[in-house]
């Protein structure tokens, strides 16, 4: 079962809908889709190393910081779709993304 829309995304929802694995290569497309700068990407990707894993989890975890009681699983699910990663917005909130705005 998927996640309301209107929770706050945590760091266990991270873990347990494996977003790392199935973002995956994308990470840096999602991180544009949050609206992170290339400064901030390089600087993820220089911190993290070769890690995809660690890397997405960091865009993540970063946009979570940044956005606070916003960053819900609806906003993450409209990054993802903006991603070009609306299968794994669908499995996070278990509904069709399609009724989702872009941001």
């Amino acid at each position: 079962m998927g996640l309301d829309p209107s929770r706050q995304l945590t760091e266990k929802d991270i873990h347990n809908y494996r977003l790392p694995q199935k973002v995956g290569e994308k990470w840096k497309d999602l991180a544009r889709a949050l609206n992170n700068s290339e400064a901030e990407i390089k600087r993820i990707q220089k911190e993290q190393g070769s890690s995809i894993n660690e890397c997405c989890i960091e865009v993540i975890v970063c946009w979570m910081r940044r956005e606070g009681r916003n960053a819900t699983v609806e906003k993450i699910a409209e990054a993802l779709v903006k991603a070009e990663l609306k299968n794994v917005a669908d499995e996070l909130m278990c509904m069709d993304t399609n009724q989702v705005r872009l941001l």
